[in-house]
């Protein structure tokens, strides 16, 4: 059994790195960590580095708001990064519970006596952290060489608030905090929306599993194996939301926020420049996925345990000599209640709500592209009637 309840943590073992890089200590320490004070400090050092890059960040972005002729933009990117911020403390302060999920969804693959070949999940859940780990190093790079970042330095030594002598530091400041912003943004969306959505993916092959399983039991006469299994599978589900849910919400609403704001850039951008284009390209596929990764998982994972559900109640038709004792079960214990995943305890995550989620995009770009058109419209009048008065 102890055996079994590692698999997953073997398997997720990337996406565990990953999580430990940004101090969530999941990574096991060893003996000598707590023999050493050197290799504690050299076992903690991820968790003191991250900190460091994030309060770094965020006090250079509200500098960077006072200079820069963008200030609602650069607020609002603050303001997505305080949230990012919060949804990392709350994974931090459920950090215990990360390995403990892994063991639970091991130890119920056991019970269910699954042959089913994880293989595939190894892989390509290496290959997905491969991959955002390098988009995730070289997209700061990218926007440091574009033009923005350029536009950036202007606004910097045209800026009567900088003393001479310090301009050139506060732009390596600055460039530096562009490159750990993207990393930091990058790697919290990368890292979360892995997890969850392959713990979901996992959670959805358990529920349809225990379909499949309970009519084998249903043949064999054996209702209490049965149920024992849906508490398991209830108790994991459960769990999961309950340390979960408000971090799926920040990063469900980050994500949506930045689909938005890379489609608007796109469609505003005046700068001649591909590395503009690549930038927002690269951001808007990568919200998209991350987006896509939450809700398609989630939604997947709640209807397979509606199916199980079901499969419950209809258990007193399948045993008439145990009738009344079963129905008094599932009224008591599985009737009224709703197990889902959700989104901050709010939302119960649907495929419908990825409708209304693209119609609310497409409202607020209509509102925002109006206001956009006859912001222009009154600048132009403006200054037509300016040089008429000259």
């Amino acid at each position: 059994m102890k055996r079994s309840e590692t698999t997953m943590e073997k398997i997720f073992l990337p996406l565990m790195i990953l999580f430990h890089v940004q101090g969530l200590e999941t990574l096991p320490s060893t003996e000598l960590c707590q023999k050493w004070e050197l290799f504690a400090l050299a076992y903690n050092s991820p968790k003191y580095l991250f900190n460091f890059v994030l309060f770094y960040s965020t006090l250079v972005q509200i500098a960077w708001i006072i200079l820069s002729d963008e200030a609602k933009r650069e607020t609002a990117l603050l303001l997505t990064f305080i949230l990012q911020m919060s949804a990392h403390i709350s994974l931090y302060r459920s950090r215990r519970h990360i390995k403990s999920l892994l063991k639970q969804i091991s130890g119920i693959f056991t019970i269910l006596e699954t042959n089913c070949n994880l293989k595939g999940l190894k892989i390509t859940i290496f290959l997905y952290c491969i991959c955002l780990s390098s988009i995730a190093s070289t997209y700061g790079t990218i926007y440091l060489k574009s033009i923005m970042t350029i536009n950036a330095h202007r606004v910097i030594n045209n800026s009567s608030h900088i003393a001479e002598e310090f301009k050139e530091y506060f732009t390596l400041v600055l460039d530096v905090k562009i490159v750990s912003t993207a990393f930091v943004l990058c790697s919290l969306n990368a890292s979360f929306g892995g997890y969850y959505s392959f713990a979901c993916c996992c959670v959805k092959y358990l529920f349809t599993k225990f379909v499949s399983r309970s009519k084998f039991l249903i043949m064999r006469g054996d209702y209490h194996t049965i149920f024992r299994i849906y508490d398991k599978l209830i108790e994991m589900m459960i769990r999961m939301d309950n340390f979960l849910a408000y971090a799926a919400f920040i990063n469900v609403l980050g994500n949506l926020a930045g689909i938005f704001y890379t489609l608007y850039a796109l469609i505003v951008l005046s700068e001649d420049d591909y590395l503009c284009y690549i930038y927002f390209v690269g951001a808007v596929t990568c919200y998209s996925l991350w987006f896509l990764m939450i809700m398609l998982s989630a939604s997947a994972a709640n209807q397979a345990a509606k199916e199980a559900k079901a499969s419950i109640m209809s258990m007193p038709g399948w045993f008439p000599q145990h009738s009344k004792q079963l129905k008094m079960l599932v009224r008591k214990k599985y009737k009224h209640n709703e197990f889902s995943l959700t989104l901050w305890k709010i939302y119960v995550v649907k495929k419908s709500m990825l409708l209304s989620a693209l119609g609310t995009l497409v409202t607020y770009g209509m509102i925002v592209g109006t206001l956009g058109t006859v912001q222009n419209s009154e600048d132009i009048v403006v200054k037509n009637n300016t040089n008429a008065f000259v």
